[in-house]
């Protein structure tokens, strides 16, 4: 009986040392997994109710899911250089158009941070009867005039998902600039 209990309590002890060596082991890392993002960017612009330009920007990212923090970039430029009379006679050249930049990272529950810049700038000239009324010529420094829109906004966003990120107002004009956002996780 002796050598019957020297066994089990041997057996015991074999069990809870495997357990203690088990509890020790470090766990297994998450696995990462790249995947592909697609962010959209629509600026609405509306003259009162009335919607008088809606302009689409798409940004294509690959992020990480899975443990550790991993950041992706996307962006884009798309415009025209347009020359403006100088009040000496010669013409400079700005830069008009649309220019974003997007971060992009994955956070819990199958959502996804984006941190977005975008400045868009457009040429608005001055009306016609506003010319014959000043005498303005058309290459006169005074017309074109550029608007300016200069946004930077952080959402959360998961598949599939569209928020609203931004309303702004532009202070000559009384146009309203609405900046929609789009997820969507590419398959």
């Amino acid at each position: 009986m002796k050598l019957w209990n020297k066994i089990v309590v041997m057996a015991g002890a074999l069990l809870l040392l495997s357990a203690a060596v088990r509890s020790q082991e470090s766990p297994e890392p998450e696995t990462e997994e790249l995947t592909s993002l697609k962010i959209t960017l629509i600026l609405h612009e509306f003259d009162g109710n009335h919607e008088v330009a809606s302009l689409p920007y798409e940004v294509s990212v690959a992020t990480m899911i899975g443990s550790g923090h991993h950041t992706s970039r996307g962006s884009a430029r798309v415009g025209t250089r347009i020359p403006v009379l100088t009040e000496k006679g010669s013409f400079t050249y700005v830069d008009i158009g649309t220019s974003y930049d997007c971060q992009v990272s994955a956070w819990s529950g199958g959502r996804f941070r984006i941190e977005t810049s975008l400045d868009r700038s457009s040429v608005s000239t001055t009306n016609a009867e506003n010319i014959k009324a000043k005498g303005i010529p058309a290459e006169s420094p005074e017309n074109p005039r550029i608007n300016s829109l200069r946004l930077s906004f952080d959402v959360l966003l998961r598949d599939g998902e569209t928020q609203e990120a931004s309303t702004a107002t532009d202070p000559l004009t009384g146009h309203i600039w609405k900046v929609e956002i789009r997820l969507k996780v590419l398959k």
